[in-house]
């Protein structure tokens, strides 16, 4: 059963995109049809992930409650630019209500941690050990899914840590498999049924964190999230669903970037082919055979220096690019990832439901998924051409009727 196809509004896309609903009113709107609506020429997006506090895509590295032995959070509280996330994504859901949302913290508040810095460093600044620790972080992310959801943003949703493995310069921290089952194990017990848990959100390459966290937090995980940063999509996909064949699987984090290593948002489009290819195969259409219900890519919005961002300006590309001084819609520039993102979301909607579909031929090399939708009273199929020197011919059987079509090579 499908749940959505989206991208991530970190505080970086939030500030852009307020500061052209705050410039141009007109074309803020126009760019949130495009990316909300299923109107003509519209993605339709329907899954969007978020930071709870701050992450590399923020302009200050902050968390919701940064007074040291606040455990009864007096001072919890959205920063600036969290509060704009929100705003924004309510926009979103007046275009697009079902929209689905996930919640994921970078980091906890830097006094939870050993060594004492929002920032992940290394493996040892991980969660300080004492109970009162596991328990107060709990509840801190319990506050964070009940604020959100006050301001009519329920999480669908939530990881316990983006990326557990990673020990970055910016808000992040290592946090083993069992440390993630006992602190899911609490959390489990304070937000909602309906915010499910989703165990390791970070890369293929390490399959067994997911089997190891889920293995010892009894039922407290409803299911696994994947990054594309390392490893293997469909080796590590199937292990976990062999592992746990009830659980959901969905990928969650993936992002291009621009070419030569270099900020150039004239330049997103370079290389779509391929780009294109390797999304439909490994984060969309792939992973899907392979389990997924979900596919999200990473930032969706940043601006002409590919920000605004307190780490030093990166490459990564996202789906709208919009300068700073954009006063119209021929400013703005549409990258790769939002078109790939489009094949699926803007005709797959949330409960969908793949279909087993095969396909015969020696000599066709592709990627081929069904799904039927009940409610739309549809049957969507789409076919990824990966033989660049041929066009794969392809015959559709629905009972008595038949549909012949070419895909062309490119």
């Amino acid at each position: 059963k499908m749940v959505g196809f989206g991208a991530a509004m970190p505080q970086s896309s939030a500030v852009v995109l307020k500061r052209l609903k705050n410039r141009e009113p007109g074309t803020y709107m126009s760019v949130m049809e495009r990316l909300f609506s299923r109107k003509d020429g519209a993605a339709g997006l329907t899954m969007m992930r978020f930071p709870i506090g701050s992450c590399d895509f923020s302009r200050h590295f902050v968390s919701l409650d940064d007074v040291a032995g606040d455990f009864h959070f007096s001072s919890f509280a959205l920063d600036g630019d969290s509060q704009l996330i929100i705003e924004i994504l309510q926009d979103a859901k007046k275009i697009n209500p079902k929209l689905m949302l996930i919640g994921s913290p970078w980091s906890p508040p830097a006094w939870f941690k050993q060594e004492g810095n929002i920032r992940g460093l290394d493996e040892t600044n991980t969660l300080r050990n004492e109970t009162h620790f596991y328990v107060g972080y709990a509840e801190y992310l319990a506050l964070a899914a009940s604020t959100f959801a006050k301001a009519g943003l329920h999480l669908d949703y939530m990881t316990l840590q983006n990326e557990p493995l990673n020990t970055p310069k910016y808000p992040g921290m290592y946090l083993t498999a069992i440390n993630e089952a006992k602190l899911a194990k609490l959390v489990r017990a304070r937000v909602p049924a309906s915010t499910k848990l989703l165990a390791y959100d970070h890369n293929w390459d390490h399959p067994e964190y997911p089997v190891t966290a889920i293995k010892n937090a009894g039922s407290a995980f409803a299911g696994i999230a994947w990054h594309c940063y390392a490893g293997d999509m469909a080796p590590a996909q199937e292990v976990l669903y062999a592992a746990y064949p009830d659980l959901e699987t969905h990928f969650v984090e993936c992002t291009g970037s621009y070419p030569d290593g270099v900020c150039d948002i004239t330049r997103g489009m370079e290389g779509f082919g391929w780009n294109h290819e390797w999304d439909m195969t490994n984060v969309l259409l792939g992973s899907v055979g392979h389990w997924a219900q979900s596919g999200v890519k990473w930032i969706v919005a940043t601006d002409e220096n590919c920000g605004p961002r307190s780490k030093p300006v990166g490459n990564l590309r996202p789906f709208v690019s919009i300068p700073s001084n954009t006063t119209s819609e021929m400013d703005i520039k549409w990258n790769q990832d939002f078109y790939s993102m489009a094949h699926m979301s803007r005709f797959v909607q949330p409960g969908a439901r793949r279909l087993t579909t095969t396909a015969t031929g020696k000599d066709a090399v592709g990627i081929i998924q069904s799904f039927v939708d009940t409610t739309e009273k549809t049957v969507t199929l789409i076919v990824v051409n990966k033989d660049h020197t041929a066009d794969m011919p392809i015959t559709v059987e629905d009972g008595a009727k038949e549909i012949r079509y070419l895909v062309p090579a490119w």
